[in-house]
């Protein structure tokens, strides 16, 4: 079988082929490579270059383009963070009595804690005034209220006193019960299955207005209204 020397398209390297098939690839006007890998490589329109990361710059092959390019989404994200770094100004937490410094300047307080402790010293109830504002609700209503109708002594009751039963307990008087965990007895004799459902029966009971308590509703789904 006679041999030619042939020079690859590609790599520009010469090469030995069969002269029947050097004939076959000049008559049909075929390009010659001398491996399937300058074959493949003369398809692409990719170029060789450098990683546009300096602390990388493999190489590596890309599209031609006016962008930047990288090796991998890990180096383009280094580099990216790099630059928009702005430097991490130290603030201390805005409790006075806290020397913590930040570690974010999402928050102005370095934990809830300092948020309560600085809280409490803005309020303006005493523990005495909460105590007398919850004793003279039980004089004048023949009952201790519940959170959601001071919902304003909320958070003070939690800065002086821990939680809201404490500042009942201290006061001289029994927490109301988990709701539904107790029923209740309304002045005209309704049951009722929460101290919220007993004030609303005794307000309308005590302004003469008909009602009914625990009433079906039509479509038969198991269950009901509270009035």
């Amino acid at each position: 079988m006679a041999i030619v020397w042939v020079t690859c398209d590609y790599c520009k390297m010469e090469f030995e082929r069969p002269y029947g098939r050097y004939n076959e690839a000049k008559k049909f006007g075929w390009k010659q490579f001398c491996s399937t890998e300058c074959q493949s490589q003369s398809k692409t329109k990719k170029i060789s270059k450098n990683c546009d990361n300096p602390l990388c710059n493999k190489r590596i092959f890309s599209s031609v383009s006016s962008g930047h390019t990288y090796c991998s989404r890990n180096c383009s994200a280094t580099l990216s963070n790099s630059l928009r770094a702005e430097p991490f100004a130290l603030v201390k937490c805005a409790n006075k009595d806290c020397n913590n410094f930040l570690k974010n300047h999402e928050s102005k307080y370095c934990s809830t804690e300092c948020v309560n402790k600085s809280k409490k010293g803005l309020s303006s109830y005493t523990k005495e005034g909460l105590m007398q504002i919850i004793q003279k609700f039980q004089l004048d209503n023949g009952r201790i209220p519940t959170k959601a109708e001071l919902g304003h002594l909320n958070r003070p009751a939690r800065n002086n006193f821990g939680t809201w039963n404490n500042l009942i307990k201290i006061a001289g008087l029994t927490p109301n019960e988990v709701i539904f965990s107790k029923k209740y007895i309304a002045n005209d004799g309704h049951r009722c299955d929460s101290l919220s459902e007993k004030i609303v029966d005794d307000w309308l009971f005590a302004r003469n207005i008909k009602h009914q308590v625990h009433i079906k509703y039509p479509w038969h789904n198991g269950m009901s209204a509270d009035f």
